[in-house]
C-alpha cells in the first residue's frame, strides 16, 4: 500500500515537473510521507520510474499478447495493436501520464534503467512487426517486393511519433480518429516507396 501510494505520488510529480528537477523528498511529501519512506522502497529515481513502468502494459507486451491470441491475419493483428495501444493511452490517465513522462519529461541516459526499458520495448516491437510483415508478404497481403526492414522502421516511427505528439499536444484528442490512424499505418505499407530498390 505504501509503495503504491509513493508511485501514485511520483507519477503526478514527474508528470508535472519532469523527472530530473524534483527530488524524491518531494515525491514522499506529495504522498504524505517522510523521505525515509521512499528510500525504504526505492534506491533512486531510475528505480521509481522503472517501478512505474512495471505497472502498465508496454506497447511491445500488448503486441505479444495479441500475437499469442492469434489474429485473423498478420495485418489484422497490426491494426488491432495500433487501436489497442492508442485506445489504452487515451482512456487510462495513468498510462497516458507515464507515456508523457517517458516521451517528453524524462532524460533517459544510455545504460540506465529507463533507457534500457525503452530500448528493449522498441526492439521487441520491431521484431514483432518484422515477423508480422514477413508473414503478410508470404500470405500475399503485401507486395512480394516489400522492403520489410524499411517498412518495420516506418511502422515503429509512426507509433513512436504518435506518442510524442500526444505528449506535446494534450489538447488534441485522437479518440475519434484511432481506427483511421490504424488504416493509414497499414495503407502506408502499400506505397511504392516501401518496395525494395530495383
Amino acid at each position: 500500500m505504501t509503495r503504491e501510494k509513493l508511485l501514485d505520488a511520483a507519477l503526478e510529480v514527474f508528470w508535472e515537473e519532469g523527472v530530473a528537477r524534483p527530488s524524491l523528498t518531494k515525491v514522499a511529501e506529495r504522498a504524505g510521507m517522510t523521505r525515509g519512506a521512499i528510500y525504504g522502497h526505492f534506491k533512486n529515481k531510475g528505480d521509481v520510474v522503472s517501478a512505474l513502468c512495471d505497472r502498465i502494459l508496454f506497447p511491445s507486451e500488448a503486441l505479444e499478447k495479441l500475437r499469442e491470441k492469434g489474429g485473423e491475419t498478420p495485418l489484422q493483428t497490426l491494426s488491432d495493436w495500433f487501436v489497442n495501444v492508442l485506445r489504452r493511452t487515451m482512456s487510462d490517465p495513468q498510462h497516458r501520464k507515464l507515456m508523457d513522462i517517458l516521451f517528453l519529461k524524462c532524460e533517459a541516459v544510455e545504460g540506465d534503467e529507463v533507457w534500457n526499458r525503452l530500448r528493449y520495448d522498441g526492439s521487441r516491437i520491431r521484431q514483432h512487426d518484422r515477423e508480422l510483415l514477413r508473414r503478410a508478404v508470404e500470405l500475399g497481403q503485401l507486395p512480394a517486393d516489400l522492403d520489410v526492414d524499411f517498412a518495420t522502421l516506418a511502422i515503429s516511427s509512426f507509433i513512436t511519433g504518435l506518442f510524442r505528439f500526444m505528449a506535446v499536444h494534450p489538447e488534441w484528442s485522437l479518440e475519434d480518429h484511432i481506427e483511421r490512424i490504424a488504416h493509414v499505418a497499414l495503407d502506408m505499407l502499400d506505397s511504392p516507396a516501401m518496395r525494395l530498390p530495383s
